[in-house]
């Protein structure tokens, strides 16, 4: 009769214990996507994604645009803004000397 009892007694206390130790942790009510990501909703999928990923959907399945696409695709497009800012800056450059050269022949 003793050990009974013994065993219900050491699984109270087993059980205040684990009790006393599980605290409701405080949750981040501002959790949201890393910088850079965003949750994209397609349906009922919910992906977490880098921004600008593209998505299609090709005869009801859903497709997200690989890593291996998606980094192919943003160089590019990187490259072509490069590009596109050094025509500028070249051709800054050239109004720039036409403007010093009108300013020095006026001198």
């Amino acid at each position: 009769m003793k050990i009974p009892a013994i065993l219900c007694v050491m699984i109270l206390i087993f059980a205040v214990n684990t009790c006393s130790f599980a605290e409701d942790k405080p949750q981040n009510q501002s959790v949201g996507p890393k910088p850079g990501m965003e949750f994209k909703k397609v349906g009922s999928v919910n992906r977490l994604v880098p921004e600008g990923t593209q998505v299609t959907d090709v005869n009801g399945l859903i497709i997200f645009e690989s890593i291996d696409e998606f980094t192919a695709r943003r160089f590019l497009e990187t490259n072509s803004r490069l590009e596109n800012i050094e025509n500028r800056l070249d051709n800054f450059d050239s109004r720039l000397k036409d403007i010093e050269n009108c300013l020095n022949d006026r001198s």
